[in-house]
């Protein structure tokens, strides 16, 4: 078998049933060519009624990861899945109807390829704050955006890679060196992410990647994400891992003026947030705010001597 999407859900099951439905409307390759994979990493809610109903309609095999982390879930699917190729994408986008057969014709054309990416469009569900929709594109990152410019036609290691809600790559190279289950989304992490880069950097160390402009996913971002406080959140992890990183390539001393520069930088953004309320630049100044802090905790840690999550 040449390709299999691979999804890898959790109590999502309304949003998991648009993403089956809209995969079963697109563009199929031929029979036998791919199949679907569902990693059910120990829903709660209906999503095993959800995957029952799709059965008939797809090519849909379902297994239950009961160990939580969304990298344990990423690693069973690639265990399980049959194809050649394992494209990836998440339970809370809808595809477009070309997004698989984009997929299969870029694999029978680039036989040296090593990984793919599309872009990934942002759709906020209900009413977005004003504050957000004024200032998304900023944010843009807090909800795995990209657009069909933003990468270039052939993908560098080095550079600006693919999210893990719409990319391919080779199963042989999962298999060798599997997702670090201390990335991805856990229940006790909710905002640790990130499982997907090494992958794919590895990928792309490896052999050519190619950006395919039109194997277009949505992302549908719920009401509980349009908030400040997911947004501090995100960032918030971000400049953790930011200063983890940073922390291992610097000197003591050099971590530490990172870190005095970092706190400037959280003050100043926090009181030109204070005073800019809710317009169109608040979701900048609370990426940098957040971001900062982060950086800041995570400073403080390793120049404290401890390096606890």
């Amino acid at each position: 078998m040449r390709l299999s999407v691979v999804i890898c859900t959790r109590n999502r099951a309304n949003q998991l049933r648009h993403v089956l439905r809209s995969i079963s409307q697109c563009t199929k390759p031929p029979d036998g060519e791919w199949e679907l994979v569902v990693i059910d990493n120990g829903s709660t809610d209906d999503t095993r009624q959800v995957l029952d109903e799709a059965l008939h309609q797809l090519p849909l095999r379902v297994y239950t990861q009961p160990q939580p982390g969304l990298s344990h879930a990423r690693n069973m699917g690639a265990d399980r899945a049959l194809g050649e190729w394992l494209l990836w994408t998440d339970d809370d986008v809808r595809v477009s109807a070309g997004w698989l057969d984009e997929y299969h014709r870029a694999i029978l054309t680039h036989a040296d390829a090593q990984v793919f990416g599309g872009p990934i469009e942002i759709r906020f569900e209900g009413t977005p704050p004003a504050w957000l929709t004024g200032g998304s594109h900023v944010v843009r990152s807090a909800y795995a955006g990209l657009d069909a410019d933003d990468l270039p036609d052939e993908l560098r290691a080095d550079g600006p890679v693919p999210y893990g809600a719409n990319f391919a790559v080779r199963k042989a190279l999962v298999e060798s060196q599997p997702f670090d289950t201390e990335l991805g989304r856990h229940p006790e992490h909710p905002m640790r992410a990130g499982e997907e880069t090494p992958i794919i950097r590895r990928a792309l160390r490896q052999g050519p990647g190619y950006w395919l402009r039109a194997a277009c996913v949505e992302h549908h971002i719920d009401p509980l994400r349009q908030t400040r406080r997911y947004l501090r959140a995100y960032y918030y992890s971000y400049g953790r891992r930011q200063a983890g990183e940073l922390a291992q390539r610097v000197s003591r001393s050099e971590l530490a003026t990172e870190t005095v520069r970092s706190l400037r930088d959280a003050v100043r953004a926090e009181l030109r947030l204070l005073r800019s309320g809710d317009r169109h630049d608040a979701p900048a100044l609370l990426k940098t705010a957040s971001r900062s802090w982060g950086r800041v905790a995570q400073g403080l840690r390793f120049l404290g001597g401890t390096t606890a999550a």
